[in-house]
């Protein structure tokens, strides 16, 4: 009965696990700076990610610019 376990375990191909490559290089670069780029190319996948089509994003994007951009806050103006 051993031998059989040890045949049909070699019949077994080993698992391949298939990543998509917009998700592939997010540990070595940061997960925003790998995505956010390639998802814009990947409308399907952009959709998927934020839940909102691109469109929808820029214009949220737009709305939210002034109140999220770096300002000096420094009283010098150093």
């Amino acid at each position: 009965m051993g031998l059989c376990l040890l045949a049909e375990e070699q019949k077994r191909k080993p698992r391949k696990y298939w990543i998509h490559k917009v998700f592939r290089a997010r540990e070595e670069k940061g997960e925003f700076h790998t995505l956010f780029g390639r998802l814009k190319d990947d409308r399907q996948k952009f959709f998927k990610y934020f839940r909102m089509r691109f469109s929808k994003f820029e214009n949220l994007k737009r709305l939210l610019h002034t109140d999220t951009e770096k300002k000096n806050t420094n009283a010098d103006g150093a």
